[in-house]
């Protein structure tokens, strides 16, 4: 059985198994998670699982801290679990209250017991200052651009460097000059290493401009975000681009996982439903969404390493 194959097997498993009914209260379930969790399980360092759009709100009882903790659940339930993950912005509702970011955290409770790494970015609905007034161990006292949640999160097989979109008052995104600037200078590092580094953020690669930026690095092998609520596959000039499903309020709702190799990244969506936003005209029927999520599914997506 391919690597894939069994990745795909393992993680869709305990999806389907997180998505039991609640027998109890969603505090005594949190609760209950965060003391079972074992951090005896391995962790693979292979492997990077992706959550995007969490658009927590509170209280507790709404439906986007369960699905959440849905696939909390589905992550810590594989074996071996992801060294690593990653969030792609947009972790609170609409205008980043801190008590989101509170229950975000407790949320992600269950990860750091695990001992998995996680590192976000920031969407158009979160706010930096908020953010850190819920996690004041992650500000940096000396951050890589001003003012910006900018980070490089390391794995052993590929490097992830997660820019910060985020601008006031819109939703929309980009990547304004400072930030090109440090991301120019850095990428120097990759085209004479043979590491690979996938670079991010919670917007679109049409948004962010950065296209032939990442073009002129041959050690990066696209570029991935958030924001769109949809796992979409793209190619921009032929530079890969991938967008995540949200665990969130509407579109395709699940998360992914990413098995990395010598030579490439296998990305793998597990997307259980598609739920229509409210503004929408169109809903999809048993039939209509049975096949939608059979097309999700057969979009595993493979990125070479190397850029012919």
């Amino acid at each position: 059985m391919k690597r894939r194959d069994f990745l795909r097997m393992t993680a869709a498993a305990m999806f389907a198994a997180a998505a039991s009914p609640w027998s109890i209260s969603f505090a005594d379930d949190l609760s209950d998670l965060l003391e079972s969790t074992d951090n005896s399980v391995p962790l693979d360092q292979d492997i990077v699982a992706f959550f995007s759009d969490t658009h927590i709100r509170v209280p507790e009882t709404q439906p986007e801290p369960q699905r959440l903790l849905k696939c909390v659940k589905a992550v810590l339930n594989m074996n071996p679990r992801p060294a690593t993950l990653l969030c792609y912005g947009d972790m609170a509702f609409f205008e980043g209250k801190v008590e989101e970011y509170q229950l975000f955290k407790k949320l992600m409770a269950p990860i750091d017991k695990a001992g998995i790494k996680w590192e976000t970015t920031m969407g158009n609905h979160d706010r930096l200052n908020n953010f850190y007034e819920a996690f004041p161990e992650r500000k940096e006292k000396k951050p890589r651009v001003k003012n910006r949640y900018v980070h490089i999160v390391r794995t052993h097989r590929a490097d992830f460097i997660l820019l910060d979109s985020y601008m006031e008052g819109q939703i929309r995104g980009e990547i304004r000059q400072d930030q090109r600037d440090w991301l120019i200078d850095k990428l120097k590092e990759y085209k004479v290493a043979t590491k690979p580094v996938f670079v991010g953020c919670h917007h679109l690669l049409n948004e962010t401009n950065l296209t032939d930026i990442l073009l002129e690095c041959p050690c990066c092998p696209g570029y991935i975000h958030g924001h769109a609520h949809k796992w979409m596959v793209e190619t921009v000039k032929g530079l890969p681009s991938l967008g995540f499903a949200a665990t969130g309020p509407w579109g395709d709702l699940g998360y992914a996982v990413a098995n990395l190799t010598a030579t490439e990244a296998t990305f793998v969506p597990f997307v259980d439903t598609y739920l229509t936003p409210s503004w929408s005209k169109t809903k999809m029927d048993a039939q209509a969404m049975e096949a939608y999520l059979k097309k999700i599914e057969q979009q595993t997506l493979v990125m070479p390493y190397r850029r012919q």
